[in-house]
């Protein structure tokens, strides 16, 4: 399903395209459907009726990770067969009425950052990490739609809270704006390999170096001493090698922090 992209150059792997650069041709067309019908808060798509569903649900949870402004779904759908084609129905975490105010306080926080400020990435990275942990609480949910919509940026910055998902996304896309390269990773945490997780790979310049900013979370704290005693809990711009000691990748992607210029 997806193209080997070990020998291409780290400046082919753009901000906001890196999980869309992982797939054939023919998905980029269902990718690029998807983004734009998303993208315009559309509720529905239209695909052929040879469509591959399951393929589908992959290629937009892609474009979810790509593109974190889309925060009104997180790529889930219901899907119905109709004069043999597929309809689409994307769930919406995010009425359309709301969508203005919520735009406006997400940016209006971006810029009140003011992360242009800062002349290393190292000093960025660290202001994030700290505006997260003053900001955002760590916070599953306890309903169904909750677990959803903290998989997004949505509640990160008007209810103040969400899982490692959502404040990679926010990292995201705070980065991006700011002039930052930066991928969405997605693995699992700690010795057992069972904790699904989500963090940041940004470009600093003349690398790809790994930074988890939900990890430093006190709510991680007895598990991580007790699974890396003595070990520092942070993973702020570290190398594949130091992360890979807490955090496994998933296999399939072939991520740009193993490439350098």
């Amino acid at each position: 399903m997806r193209k080997d992209r070990a020998n291409d150059n780290p400046e082919s792997f753009t901000a906001s395209a890196f999980y869309l650069e992982q797939l054939l041709p023919a998905e980029q067309i269902l990718y690029r459907q998807i983004a734009h019908d998303l993208g315009v808060h559309q509720p529905e798509s239209i695909f052929s009726g040879d469509t591959d569903i399951k393929r589908l649900s992959t290629v937009a949870r892609y474009v979810t990770l790509d593109n974190p402004g889309i925060y009104w779904s997180k790529g889930d759908f219901t899907v119905f067969l109709q004069d043999g084609m597929f309809k689409v129905l994307w769930d919406d975490l995010c009425p359309s009425r709301w969508k203005k105010q919520i735009d406006e306080k997400i940016f209006r926080t971006v810029e009140n950052l003011g992360l242009n400020r800062f002349s290393s990435l190292m000093d960025k990275v660290l202001y994030l990490q700290e505006w997260f942990l003053s900001n955002v609480k760590y916070d599953q949910g306890t309903d169904k739609y909750q677990q959803q919509i903290v998989q997004t940026i949505f509640p990160v910055f008007t209810e103040g809270k969400g899982v490692c998902l959502g404040i990679a996304k926010a990292a995201k896309l705070m980065l991006d704006l700011s002039g930052n390269r930066s991928v969405i990773v997605l693995g699992r945490l700690f010795q057992d390999k069972t904790y699904e997780h989500a963090w940041n790979l940004i470009w600093t310049g003349n690398r790809f170096l790994h930074a988890d900013f939900t990890v430093a979370y006190p709510v991680f704290e007895p598990l991580w001493h007790s699974c890396y005693p003595g070990r520092e809990q942070s993973c702020l711009l570290v190398t594949r090698e130091k992360i890979a000691c807490s955090h496994n990748i998933l296999p399939g992607m072939t991520y740009p922090d193993i490439l350098t210029e």
